[in-house]
């Protein structure tokens, strides 16, 4: 399918569209329905963005017309961002070691097109590659390491907690550096890691959206004792008694995390299944994009 802009033709991206679908709440085998039949009826080289996007909400009102409502507001984000009224989003998808969110980071890159991925730990390899082992060891360790190395933060934390924080403390800067590019550059992006505690990224901009990702206890051992069972990641040991102590040290991360998340208002989504928590994140996406709408409009 191609659209006409500014009396050229050029491709235009159904991801964009089946992302606001998904958005909108609709669910994924409608989105692909809708989009499979929206495909082989638009064959016309001069179509707008606009005819697509009309004639998409047509298809919705005869197959789920309960979500003809969302997809409006979504089709009024996408004028405002085209005219340069609101910002791209920007989701960051945080928690402690094993709790699925670089899994759900992946599977929301097409749902926000986002054309920006950004993991900390990328930027801790970075930061290592720079920086002296003898003069930081706490940053060339797991998070779940690092208080054997060094601790700072709050003496009533625990240790475990408190070596997170002395990690984080030093990829952290280059973390919200990253963010405001990303900002000023305007485009969607998703930042996923473990070294952002809940609230720290959410004052840079309207466009910013936190989440923090909480599976229950059995849950997350079960990820974290996978890591090295399963998944063949090279850093960390098979031995099933250290293991069990590094997961401990870990959930005390996400604890404290989860803590965190509740004082600074970011929302916390339980992971009982991936489709379940992308969808939960779909509706956090939505209600953040309503508000901006909403307001967007009352001030035009």
């Amino acid at each position: 399918m191609r659209v006409n802009i500014e009396g050229g033709t050029i491709p235009y991206p159904l991801t964009i569209l089946k992302g606001y679908l998904r958005i909108a709440g609709v669910p994924r085998i409608d989105c692909e329905r809708i989009i499979e039949i929206l495909s082989s009826q638009i064959r016309r080289s001069d179509t707008s963005e606009q005819s697509i996007l009309n004639e998409c909400k047509s298809l919705l009102e005869k197959s789920a017309p309960q979500y003809t409502e969302k997809f409006d507001i979504m089709s009024k984000y996408n004028w405002f961002l085209r005219k340069d009224k609101l910002p791209p989003i920007i989701l960051v998808i945080e928690g402690a070691s094993a709790t699925g969110k670089s899994m759900i980071a992946m599977n929301m890159i097409p749902t926000l097109a986002a054309t920006r991925f950004v993991t900390t730990d990328s930027i801790r390899q970075i930061l290592r590659s720079r920086e002296d082992y003898r003069k930081t060891p706490e940053l060339f360790c797991h998070t779940y390491q690092a208080h054997m190395y060094k601790q700072s933060g709050p003496s009533d934390l625990a240790p475990s907690v408190r070596g997170y924080l002395a990690q984080t403390e030093i990829i952290f800067p280059t973390i919200t550096e990253t963010t405001q590019r990303l900002i000023k550059e305007g485009v969607s992006a998703i930042i996923e890691g473990v070294h952002i505690v809940p609230g720290s990224l959410t004052g840079l901009s309207d466009c910013i959206i936190e989440v923090l990702i909480h599976p229950d206890d059995a849950t997350h051992w079960g990820m974290f004792r996978n890591k090295a069972e399963g998944s063949g990641l090279k850093t960390v040991s098979d031995d099933v008694d250290s293991r069990f102590n590094e997961y401990s040290a870990t959930r005390e991360i996400q604890n404290y995390l989860e803590l965190e998340a509740k004082n600074n208002g970011v929302p916390i989504v339980e992971l009982e299944s991936y489709e379940e928590t992308e969808d939960m994140i779909n509706g956090i996406v939505f209600n953040h994009i309503k508000k901006l709408v909403e307001e967007v409009s009352q001030n035009s």
